[in-house]
């Protein structure tokens, strides 16, 4: 099985799957922080376990479906499980791997995820914006 290394979100990532045109590490990441793999992802059953219809939590971790995309299973931090739903379409998968399955995956580690958009001023300061979901 290939394996492909990356560095994100200051996390070192060892990935089964090549991700268009993010930048490979020229090492090997060694002991990556994250594990991304294909597999097979279990959709809870119960609704009890449901977060806003979509997600689901275990004690294991969390998991979400994408309709014509994906299941994603982030687990304790330091995994991410992909189970795609027909043809592997990086796109689509990429944009949910790295929106909401690392908000998930970062939320887990103990860190804060924040969507916001920033702006440089006079390279001193940095001033960031963000606002309730499409707001942008």
């Amino acid at each position: 099985m290939n394996k492909f290394c990356y560095k994100c979100f200051g996390l070192t990532i060892e990935s089964a799957v090549r991700f268009g045109k993010m930048p490979l590490l020229t090492q090997d990441a060694g002991n990556a922080d994250v594990q991304i793999r294909l597999g097979e992802v279990k959709k809870r059953q119960n609704s009890s376990g449901l977060i806003d219809g979509y997600i689901w939590e275990s004690p294991s971790g969390c998991g979400f479906e994408v309709k014509e995309v994906g299941r994603f299973f982030i687990g304790k931090g330091r995994e991410i499980v992909i189970e795609p739903i027909g043809d592997l379409k990086i796109e689509k998968i990429q944009a949910y791997l790295f929106g909401t399955a690392f908000g998930i995956l970062m939320h887990q580690r103990g860190d804060v995820p924040l969507h916001v958009s920033a702006v440089a001023r006079q390279d001193s300061a940095v001033i960031a914006f963000s606002g309730p979901s499409g707001a942008g």
